[in-house]
């Protein structure tokens, strides 16, 4: 009988589907429809694997992890105080000549305008153009879409590099990508990063356009040699490394127009020495974005740091990407794939080994964990972007669907379990089998056994058929199983015209003699209403002998792997065997040892039989016969034979014989000891203690 702690053996498992049986199929499962999912572009977690990436970021902020941007970018905002008293558009330009001779006379390498003046008319806009052409690298900034070019200074031919500023959001709302211009079609034009980035050199660069790519040529690390540097038109992930108005060194460099001015003014004021230049003003070779920071002007939106983060924040970002060439490279296609299917790899590994559910989620908690760890590391060690709630969303339904399978499977079990056991416990043992499983488990004991044996197997077979023998035996059987149970004993396998059952295991019980006592008069009187039902031929054949016996046993599974049977195993198994031959022998129907005798609290009537040595034992065995709807005649017989049995154990053997002389006309054990007292006197024995040695097993 299996074991609860394994109640479907492999050879009953084969018989369940596999998904049940094994834990691979359900993460095999998940993985091709991730690959899938993943392959035609429908990942499910996309939208919460880019709120990841956000959190990533922020993240390594605040552990103070993240690059330090370049000190050579610089931002100049335009904040609201700068635009006071700028109503008219001169006025405005004016604001923005100041700025760009300012930047003219520090000597700044390039400077990027993120505005676009589109107010006014030509003698408006005069001065700060006269700027730009004096300042040499300013690019501005235009917009392009499918039907409309908006750039600055309609009014007049375009004179000045230009750099695309169309910034496009993610499906919700937040702007982390970048894309560093077009180069589709008859269009090749840097954004205005990239445009500004390229003006900064000395002469400024030049971009041309390859296939999906915008490529130009610098000077190589060993800043000798010309190399051919190339960037895709697509969206690229921004390398975020702070909200916009975090100060230097972990944010960009920043001043306002107004602050500009005023530094300036002091600078000159005190001899404009350039080896005293303010450590807040832009120096030689800083590259510089100007661009609106005032409240409510509209040039803001969402970044992974805020809700309303100034757009000028992210030409900086991509500008410092391409100094640094640190953008962020998104993780492909098949590294998230394999990223997936790597986290439902040790899914699986914790369901084949997880020994229960809280290791199982233990384990597959530590693995989803590891795989974030990793997503981290990544943004770290090597500013890659990992999606890291793609492969752990489907960890967790692979962990959702192991934790199914293993309750699919517990209930399958456990309703075999239950079905299996109930053939060989009572309802009330199985009951507390089932809460503790643990008491299935292999040990040792103080059990009671009870055995039964029907007489004349093979003269009932051989006169009324195998058919009739096999029908004779279930109903006894059946008596003894509902005697066994009705008294919560358990039963091991029928074997040929056997029965044996025990009390104590799985679980303890302190009155187990007792209660296998019970089921024995119970059983016997069952038997008797059996045989007054039997036809004659059977009924004159009919007969059993019952054997108690109690001691130390083993319990547990025993057999093969593919074949277990649950039992006891121990020495008293075969002396139940024994003593149940000698009822035949001794001529009685039911016979208990002294050790049975002794622990039962209710004593049964009975006489002391025998006290014998059985073949290959060396310690004597005390059996009582217990007395069947015991009478006074009974009694009075068996007072009578303990006494003879009295004189036989002191070796006073003729005394002893000629007492059971007098009874064995009406008793056969009066009969048989009569005959060995004879025996006795003939041959006494040197060492007489009372146990006489059997020469029979």
């Amino acid at each position: 009988m299996p074991s609860a702690a394994t109640a479907v053996e492999p050879n009953q498992r084969r018989h369940l589907p596999l998904w049940v049986r094994e834990s691979w199929p359900i993460s095999a499962g998940i993985a091709l429809i991730a690959c899938l999912l993943l392959g035609f572009g429908a990942d499910p977690f996309r939208s919460l694997d880019r709120h990841w990436g956000d959190t990533l970021l922020r993240l390594r902020f605040q552990l103070g992890l993240e690059p330090k941007p370049d000190p050579r970018v610089f931002l100049v905002g335009v904040e609201t105080n700068d635009l006071v008293g700028t109503s008219t558009a001169e006025a405005e330009y004016h604001t923005y000549a100041d700025i760009l001779d300012i930047l003219t006379d520090l000597q700044v390498s390039a400077a990027g305008v993120d505005l676009i003046m589109m107010r006014g008319v030509e003698p408006d806009a005069r001065r700060v153009r006269d700027s730009i052409r004096n300042n040499g690298h300013v690019v501005l900034a235009e917009m392009r879409s499918a039907t409309m070019v908006a750039r600055s200074f309609p009014f007049a031919g375009q004179e000045f590099p230009s750099g695309l500023i169309s910034i496009n959001s993610d499906a919700d709302g937040v702007h982390r990508r970048y894309t560093y211009g077009v180069a589709g079609g008859f269009t090749c034009e840097p954004s205005l990063a990239l445009a500004t980035y390229l003006a900064s050199f000395r002469p400024p660069r030049k971009v041309a356009c390859g296939t999906d790519v915008l490529v130009w040529k610098e000077l190589g690390k060993d800043s000798r040699t010309l190399v051919e540097r190339k960037i895709s038109d697509q969206a690229l992930l921004l390398n975020f490394r702070s909200p916009w108005n975090e100060p230097w060194d972990r944010g960009f460099k920043y001043i306002s127009a107004g602050d500009l001015r005023t530094k300036h003014q002091e600078w000159q004021g005190a001899g404009a020495d350039p080896s005293h230049l303010p450590a807040s003003l832009p120096t030689r070779g800083s590259i510089v974005l100007i661009g609106s920071v005032a409240t409510g002007a509209g040039d803001a939106g969402a970044t992974p740091f805020g809700t309303s983060e100034p757009f000028v924040q992210l030409q900086a970002t991509a500008l410092n990407d391409l100094l640094q060439d640190r953008s962020l490279n998104e993780l492909s296609t098949a590294g998230t794939m394999g990223s997936t299917l790597a986290g439902l790899f040790l899914i699986a590994m914790s369901g084949r080994w997880g020994r229960g559910i809280p290791w199982l989620v233990l384990s597959s908690a530590a693995s989803i964990l590891f795989i974030l760890t990793i997503s981290f590391v990544l943004l770290i060690r090597a500013d890659v972007m990992m999606p890291g709630i793609t492969p752990a969303a489907f960890m967790a339904v692979g962990l959702l669907g192991e934790s199914g399978r293993r309750a699919n499977l517990a209930s399958l079990e456990k309703a075999q379990l239950r079905e299996t056991l109930g053939r060989y416990f009572s309802p009330n043992v199985l009951k507390d089998v089932l809460k503790n499983p643990e008491a299935m488990q292999p040990r040792e004991a103080e059990l009671t056994v009870l055995l039964i044996d029907v007489r004349n197997f093979t003269t009932i077979t051989e006169r009324s058929g195998t058919k009739r023998m096999f029908d004779l035996l279930n109903d006894v059987f059946e008596i003894a199983t509902r005697a066994v149970i009705a008294v919560d004993g358990s039963m091991e396998h029928f074997v040929g015209d056997q029965f044996l059952a025990y009390w104590g295991a799985p679980q303890e019980q302190p009155d187990a003699v007792d209660r296998a006592v019970r089921a024995a008069a119970s059983i016997i009187n069952g038997l008797d209403a059996l045989q007054e039902t039997l036809e004659p031929v059977v009924k004159e054949l009919f007969g059993f002998g019952v054997a108690i016996h109690c001691g130390r046993a083993l319990f547990g599974n025993k057999g093969a792997r593919v074949r277990l049977d649950y039992g006891i195993l121990g020495d008293i198994v075969n002396g139940a065997a024994r003593i149940e031959s000698l009822t035949k022998y001794y001529g009685v129907r039911e016979i208990i040892t002294r050790e049975v005798m002794e622990k039962t609290t209710k004593k049964p009537a009975a006489r002391f039989l025998d006290k014998i040595r059985v073949k290959g034992k060396t310690k004597p065995i005390e059996m009582f016969e217990v007395l069947i709807k015991p009478t006074e005649q009974k009694l009075a017989l068996a007072e009578a034979y303990e006494n003879a049995w009295q004189r036989y154990e002191h070796g006073d053997f003729a005394e002893a014989a000629s007492i059971f002389d007098e009874l064995k006309e009406c008793d056969q054990p009066s009969r048989m000891l009569a005959d060995r007292c004879r025996e006795l006197i003939a041959s006494p024995p040197p060492h007489w203690d009372g146990g006489y040695q059997l020469h029979e097993k």
